[in-house]
């Protein structure tokens, strides 16, 4: 996985990015729909779907991979914390499925801001800042 190095700068966020990619990765997986059905269903460009899903070594912009995380949250109601985090939290996956009873466009930018949140909260925990 890209950015897992001892050379990652301190505040690098490269790991903590590679980690959630590969956990989408290793869902997207037991999908059977192919990866352009699968991003038209998450509402992803296929291009950026594609290289997040196919290519371990890409460089994964952190709003795009927000974006794919808040789609299979509402889609597919999966957890955002084992998602972000590898650890599963009932009371974040339930408030997430909470939220995705709500198919309008408010539900979506409710689960987009909940995943947005998390994301920024768990990068702040797990990214030292530089010195």
């Amino acid at each position: 996985m890209p950015g897992l190095s001892p050379e990652s700068p301190p505040g690098d966020e490269r790991p903590f990015i590679a980690a959630i990619a590969g956990r989408l990765r290793s869902l997207i997986a037991h999908e059977p729909a192919s990866l352009d059905v699968l991003a038209a269903i998450l509402h992803a460009r296929p291009e950026s779907f594609q290289k997040l899903v196919s290519d371990a070594e890409s460089t994964i912009d952190a709003q795009s991979l927000i974006d794919v995380v808040a789609a299979l949250v509402r889609e597919f109601s999966v957890d955002p914390q084992w998602l972000l985090s590898g650890h599963y939290d009932e009371a974040i996956h339930h408030q997430a499925l909470g939220l995705a009873k709500d198919r309008s466009e408010n539900g979506a930018r409710a689960i987009h801001q909940l995943v947005s949140d998390l994301y920024r909260r768990l990068r702040e925990s797990t990214v030292r800042a530089p010195l």
